[in-house]
């Protein structure tokens, strides 16, 4: 079974995304902006949404920033 997994580079610091096997989550991935073996894998945010007893609908897993937009987190820097 395939899942995405994210990266980043160390050595030039760009994001990225790898579609692989569950087996294959450890093991070493090429950044595709500078052909660096140098990169690790970072923390993946799921959002999902729930509807509650009162039929608000509510995030669940978001983004910690109140004004985030972004549909990926890269560390905003607003910590």
């Amino acid at each position: 079974m395939l899942a995405t997994y994210e990266y980043q580079c160390d050595k030039c610091k760009s994001p990225f995304q790898v579609r692989r096997d569950w087996n294959a989550a450890a093991t070493g991935v090429r950044c595709p902006a500078c052909q660096s073996d140098a990169a690790h894998r970072v923390f993946s945010v799921v959002t999902t949404l729930s509807r509650g007893s009162d039929g608000a609908i509510r995030t669940i897993g978001a983004s910690p920033c109140s004004t985030c937009t972004a549909s990926q987190c890269r560390g905003c820097q607003s910590k």
